[in-house]
């Protein structure tokens, strides 16, 4: 199994590299209008609409301040779905 860690507010997180579609800087998620806390925004990726998830907010972590700099964004499919995570930095691909 091959994971690519990743890491939010000094939490390091593996996600199976499988899912990893693509991983960007220079996207920026347009703000969504009446969403919860844990919704950054949504991405235009191509013309397909895909949400934007804060995991620090999900995981119920507050980020530090050496962590909130510029945000990175990982994009995942699972089946059918897609979705973004917005993390402050991609390490590397570890076999477990």
């Amino acid at each position: 199994l091959e994971l690519i860690t990743l890491r939010v507010a000094g939490k390091r997180l593996g996600v199976e590299i499988g899912h990893v579609t693509e991983i960007s800087t220079r996207l920026r998620p347009f703000p969504a209008p009446v969403t919860t806390p844990h919704i950054a925004g949504v991405l235009n990726l191509r013309g397909e609409v895909v949400t934007v998830l804060k995991l620090d907010v999900i995981l119920g972590v507050e980020r530090r301040r050496e962590s909130a700099g510029q945000p990175k964004y990982v994009l995942l499919r699972c089946g059918d779905e897609r979705a973004a995570v917005e993390v402050d930095d991609v390490e590397d691909v570890q076999e477990v």
